[in-house]
C-alpha cells in the first residue's frame, strides 16, 4: 500500500457523497480505496456485484478502481462533494468505461449540468464506437466469400493408394 497520506491541519478528513434520491453520505478517505468503495457501495445500498467510482462537481471522474491498494485520500480533496457512479465496461478493453450517475436524473440535470453532459458524452461516444465497430464487423461477413474447395485430382492410370 503506498503512504499513508500527512495532512496540514488536524481537522477531521471527510468526503461527502450524494446518491440516490438525494441523499448524501459523509465518508472518511483515510482508508485503502477499495475498503472505501466497498463501503460506499454498502452505505449507499449498491449490489455487491456493481462498480462505482466517484467523479467530482465539475464531472471529473476519480478513477478510483485504478488505485485501489492505495490510500484514497490522496486521490480526493477534503471536505469535497461527490456524485456516486455506477461503472460499466465498454463492448471491449480498448472501450472506455460507461459512468452513469447513481444520483436522480433530476438533480444531476439541474445542479450538476457538467456531469450531465461529461458523462453523456462520454457514454454516447463508447456506445457509437461499439455499434461502428459492430456494423463493420457484420459488413466484414457479408461480404466474406466462403473458401472454395478443390477438388482432388485425380489421374488416369493412378491407383489409389
Amino acid at each position: 500500500m503506498s503512504e499513508k497520506p500527512t495532512f496540514a491541519s488536524n481537522e477531521p478528513f471527510f468526503i461527502k457523497v450524494r446518491h440516490g434520491d438525494n441523499h448524501q453520505a459523509i465518508f472518511n478517505p483515510q482508508c485503502a480505496t477499495q475498503n472505501l468503495l466497498k463501503w460506499m457501495k454498502r452505505t449507499c445500498q449498491c449490489d455487491d456485484n456493481v462498480m462505482v467510482d466517484l467523479c467530482d462537481e465539475k464531472g471529473n471522474v476519480k478513477n478510483l478502481m485504478h488505485v485501489m491498494n492505495q490510500y484514497a485520500a490522496n486521490f480526493l480533496e477534503n471536505r469535497e462533494t461527490y456524485v456516486l457512479l455506477k461503472v460499466e465496461k465498454g463492448g471491449s478493453e480498448k472501450e472506455p468505461f460507461i459512468y452513469t450517475p447513481l444520483l436522480k436524473r433530476e438533480i444531476v440535470e439541474v445542479e450538476y449540468p457538467d456531469i450531465s453532459t461529461r458523462l453523456n458524452t462520454a457514454s454516447k461516444s463508447s456506445r457509437l464506437r461499439r455499434d461502428a465497430a459492430q456494423r463493420r464487423v457484420a459488413r466484414n461477413q457479408k461480404t466474406e466469400k466462403p473458401p472454395v474447395q478443390k477438388k482432388a485430382a485425380t489421374f488416369r492410370g493412378a491407383k489409389p493408394k
